[in-house]
């Protein structure tokens, strides 16, 4: 046969059977775009490569039987095929008897070679209507993640995903079970165009026959009416039912259903959009819950510096109302509120109580008991000389109004200007370091750590002042302070640090230790509240 060029196409033909397979890519881009137009052209070569005419006569669901019915009788017509998309008809392929030439072909291989066509153009429709359904997803799946990236209205976010979820699969109504972790059980919590009363076990136990789990583990599953779970779990009004899970980094948080009240598969692309859709789901849910986590972080945090700017911690050169001493002090936390204990206490116009303790635990719970011990040692402020009946009275508090879990070490002490003493009692805290001249002296414990047993008791010690002696009375928050070589700061680094300045003020001596602590960790931040008391007898 003669090689003929169609001007408008472009279409070379070798035979009536040879199209140019380097241009098909070109009829593919162009069918997706405007298919019908293209079939008339490709019938149009038809009839004049072969000389049969090919005609194309569209249809749809509802006019498909008159259209087919109408070819039947039609005395013109000698062959015809069904065109189909994916879902639906889309038209009739048909043959013309010629009427005055003689054709180039038979009817057989003319009506094999239109089969052909038939099969070909079905699946280009059905790319075309692929390319535009997964087109119009798309745009809708991007716009739907754009407005829940913005959301923060839960529930109309929910109804927007699920709206989505039934149109872009095509369907009838959609639901959202929510997975209760604790009770291993989903509970409806959103459902679009079903009726709640329609939907049937609202709350569901996750078994392992349950098509809910099976789709937690194994991916998506389809379910039917007639189906040994599809009476059970099926909306009254629907027939099929598609099920995907809802998962956020391998962590199952729920499932997605799509139903519909006709009698249906659900192609590839409707469970991938779903898939899509459910995947939108976890990430709201996951940002809501970082939402709330962090209102309530940040609720706390406030409540926190409310509480840490109350807390009469963090204190320099705390003075006392008596010429023969200096006292320097500071307090600082890890976090907003810590546990470690730094008072002085006016008793009378000679005698002072001094205490520095140190709570197990961190934060809030240390802090707790922190206050519980300060309150009992605050209802000690009377000339009460028994500095071991006051840490007794103390301990029975603690061992009371706190769990057995939450303990104390304490040193508390008394000034006495008048017999120029320094009586104390020691439970468990770090033996204070008392240094005279070149003599250095720990002051020895008395007992256990406050709030073990109730009925403890506790000893004291006495130690008489001279001008120029000095107490160091710290937390394990100094003597531990590590650096990173792993060593300790210890009671060497604060001996070493009071001899550089013995001469100077209490305040001075203070600042020379906690300047040597925070160079010893190499000005890395310190994990542990830090305490550091310094009293000096004055000339």
């Amino acid at each position: 046969m003669v090689l003929k060029q169609h001007p408008p196409c472009g279409l070379q033909y070798h035979s009536p059977l040879e199209i140019d397979t380097c241009r098909t890519s070109r009829i593919m881009t162009a069918l997706v775009t405007d298919y019908r137009r293209l079939v008339l052209l490709i019938c149009r070569q038809f009839s004049e490569a072969t000389g049969w005419v090919l005609r194309f006569t569209p249809a749809t669901e509802e006019t498909a039987e008159a259209v087919l019915d109408q070819l039947n009788t039609d005395a013109c017509c000698c062959w015809h095929a069904e065109i189909r998309d994916e879902l639906a008809i889309a038209g009739y392929l048909h043959l013309d008897v010629p009427q005055f030439n003689e054709p180039n072909s038979s009817l057989e291989s003319v009506t094999a070679l239109g089969q052909t066509l038939a099969n070909l153009i079905s699946e280009l429709v059905s790319a075309a209507h692929q390319i535009d359904a997964s087109s119009r997803d798309l745009s809708t799946l991007v716009d739907l993640k754009c407005a829940v990236r913005e959301g923060t209205d839960l529930p109309r976010t929910m109804s927007d995903l699920l709206t989505a979820a039934a149109q872009l699969t095509e369907s009838w109504g959609a639901t959202f079970f929510l997975l209760n972790p604790t009770t291993n059980s989903l509970r409806l919590r959103a459902v679009y165009r079903q009726g709640v009363d329609t939907i049937p076990l609202k709350t569901r136990e996750l078994r392992s026959d349950q098509p809910d789990f099976q789709a937690l583990i194994h991916g998506p599953i389809v379910v039917q009416r007639d189906d040994p779970h599809g009476e059970r779990l099926l909306p009254s009004d629907a027939l099929s039912g598609l099920c995907v899970p809802v998962m956020a980094e391998n962590v199952p948080l729920g499932t997605m259903w799509v139903y519909d009240r006709r009698q249906r598969e659900f192609i590839d692309r409707q469970i991938h959009v779903l898939q899509s859709i459910a995947i939108q789901t976890a990430a709201i849910l996951e940002r809501m819950v970082l939402l709330r986590e962090s209102e309530v972080q940040h609720r706390l945090s406030r409540e926190l510096q409310v509480a840490s700017e109350n807390q009469p911690d963090d204190f320099v050169n705390h003075a006392i109302d008596d010429p023969m001493f200096e006292v320097a002090a500071f307090c600082i936390s890890a976090h907003e509120l810590g546990g470690d204990l730094c008072e002085s206490i006016p008793l009378s116009s000679n005698r002072t109580g001094i205490a520095v303790g140190d709570a197990s635990g961190n934060s809030i719970p240390a802090a707790m008991v922190k206050a519980t011990a300060r309150g009992a040692l605050r209802t000690q402020q009377v000339e009460d000389p028994d500095v071991a009946g006051v840490m007794q009275r103390v301990n029975a508090a603690l061992h009371t109004l706190t769990h057995s879990q939450h303990f104390m070490s304490l040193v508390y002490g008394v000034l006495d200007s008048e017999k120029r003493t320094f009586t104390y009692s020691n439970a468990g805290h770090c033996n204070p370091i008392f240094i005279r001249g070149d003599n250095v002296t720990t002051l020895e414990s008395h007992g256990l750590l406050l709030g073990v047993l109730g009925d403890t008791e506790y000893g004291h010690s006495v130690v008489d002042l001279q001008p120029g002696d000095v107490l160091v009375i710290y937390s394990d928050g100094i003597s531990e302070a590590m650096n990173r070589s792993r060593e300790l700061f210890r009671s060497k680094g604060i001996i070493a640090a009071v001899r550089e300045c013995r001469e100077g003020t209490a305040a001075e001596i203070l600042q020379n230790i906690w300047g040597r602590a925070e160079a010893h960790c190499d000005g890395d931040s310190l994990p542990d509240d830090r305490t550091l008391m310094v009293v000096k007898i004055r000339e």
